[in-house]
């Protein structure tokens, strides 16, 4: 519990530094605003390419050099945000299946761990951490994740009740995608959770349960299959 608290309050911390960070230089671009829009804008067009075009972006580029030059940092924010994601995965199970504790990484309820999440999601997401160094660890350990889901759920649940809970583990994971990491996420991982709770098992789902799904005229339940 401990360790779990130190995490958290690890990753809490280096959200809101980013966050101080972001109202510093959303002040200063205030501050010196004709330099922004005249000075900094002519310079950055006749430079290279990514060069700096605003204070906002000098900004995000020495937070940014700061964040890599610290690996060990930088490692502990990426891991944090996975188990981040998988507790909130555990929680909502646990709501729909029979109660099981769950300890969140941060010590906190689940709205709180959801808002934590979001803050390190568009930190990631403005500092160009997000598709090179999370998003490729995220889609891994989602599909390690309901893999084993997928394998333990299938023997607990009937078909029909099966078929519910993978719909909703999709909605869960459309509006994650939309809510606290980002929308472009959303396609490849859902084809991750489709493949590893529907895709793998549909020879069991079809000889236990599909004969039963007909003749009760489960239109619903056949509608998810398909």
């Amino acid at each position: 519990a401990a360790e779990h608290n130190a995490e958290g309050a690890t990753l809490r911390r280096v959200a809101s530094a980013w966050e101080d960070h972001c109202i510093a230089m959303r002040r200063l671009g205030l501050l010196f605003l004709y330099l922004d829009r005249t000075h900094l804008a002519r310079r950055g067009a006749a430079a290279l390419p990514d060069a700096p075009r605003s204070i906002w972006q000098c900004g995000l580029t020495v937070f940014r050099a700061a964040f890599r030059a610290m690996p060990e940092v930088q490692e502990r924010v990426l891991y944090g945000a996975l188990v981040l994601v998988d507790d909130d995965r555990r929680r909502r199970v646990a709501g729909h299946a029979e109660r099981e504790k769950t300890e969140a990484i941060d010590g906190e309820d689940e709205c709180g761990s959801t808002a934590l999440l979001g803050r390190l999601g568009r930190m990631l997401l403005d500092l160009g951490e997000y598709a090179e160094s999370f998003e490729p660890r995220l889609l891994d350990r989602t599909a390690a994740f309901y893999h084993a889901e997928g394998e333990e759920m299938l023997r607990r649940l009937p078909v029909a009740e099966y078929l519910a809970h993978c719909d909703r583990r999709l909605d869960e994971e459309r509006a994650r995608c939309n809510d606290q990491l980002s929308r472009d996420t959303a396609p490849e991982l859902l084809v991750h959770v489709r493949r590893e709770l529907v895709k793998r098992h549909v020879p069991e789902l079809l000889r236990s349960g599909f004969g039963a799904l007909v003749e009760g005229r489960k239109l619903e339940d056949l509608g998810r299959l398909y």
